[in-house]
């Protein structure tokens, strides 16, 4: 369907405008997401999350944004998966990086993904060693304590 023409004239020609369809129609005005679901649905998500949905999945499902699902999720005080790493896991990485180890080593040792032990490192400043230096011995690996 094509948009209304208006014709305006002028001195020496005339010119048209465009109406455009948008300017007819009300701006809809966002509900807050407890309105737009039912406690019971709610419900629902929160149950999905815990067996393992991700907030991409549950937003899609549920057709409201990721962040209004992360928003529900911090409502009801249900904890997120992927933490960020805290001043302590830096702290023992940064350790054993110093000691010797590489990130893959690190990563072994701490159950962390390798780059975000790289990133974590580089954002705190840490000296990191060009590629190809001496890895750890096995002997270094068993003496490392457990925190």
């Amino acid at each position: 369907m094509r948009a209304k023409v208006e014709v305006k004239a002028t001195g020496e020609g005339a010119r048209t405008h465009r109406r455009s369809k948008r300017a007819t129609t009300p701006p809809r005005t966002p509900q807050r997401i407890v309105r737009r679901l039912p406690r019971a649905e709610i419900e629902e998500l929160i149950h999905a999350y815990r067996d393992g949905a991700s907030t991409t999945a549950l937003a899609e499902r549920y057709r409201i944004s990721q962040s209004a699902v992360l928003g529900l999720l911090q409502r009801h005080n249900v904890p997120r998966r992927f933490q960020p790493l805290t001043d302590a896991d830096i702290d023992r990485v940064e350790q054993l990086y110093l000691q010797g180890h590489s990130f893959i080593a690190c990563a072994k040792l701490t159950g962390l993904p390798a780059t975000t032990i790289n990133r974590a490192l580089h954002k705190r400043g840490t000296p990191i060693r060009r590629k190809g230096r001496p890895r750890v011995t096995a002997e270094r690996t068993k003496s490392i304590p457990n925190t």
